[in-house]
């Protein structure tokens, strides 16, 4: 899932205008920025979050490493950004990274408990 994550966030933006016509523009009314940009950071950083969360997030204690990790991935792709041609570093996309992770970070952990308090269905 990172390695989406990264190939989609730091792809020049002429190869990233190709990909428009492939990907759905979805009108947030909270987006407000014409685009789906923000939609688009915060749905990839919820599923990396969820995954993680999945993955490693047994304990309740793992979820705030899972955060800062991708929290870390999130500033790290946005400074990336700034070397590659046609694209800009954004706050509101960092923003939109961290929302995404904690959304993804708290539904990985939801199932996890859910998971762990259902009852066994064995033969």
């Amino acid at each position: 899932m990172l390695g989406v994550t990264t190939l989609l966030l730091l792809l020049p933006g002429e190869m990233l205008s190709l990909l428009e016509g492939w990907l759905p523009t979805i009108e947030a009314p909270v987006l407000q920025t014409g685009s789906s940009d923000k939609l688009v950071h915060g749905v990839l950083f919820a599923l990396c979050g969820f995954t993680a969360m999945r993955a490693w997030g047994r304990s309740a204690e793992r979820w705030i490493y899972v955060f800062l990790a991708l929290s870390g991935y999130g500033a790290a792709t946005e400074i990336l950004q700034l070397a590659v041609p046609g694209r800009a570093a954004s706050a509101g996309d960092l923003l939109a990274d961290v929302l995404g992770a904690l959304a993804g970070i708290a539904l990985g952990y939801h199932r996890n408990r859910r998971q762990e308090s259902a009852p066994a269905t064995g033969l």
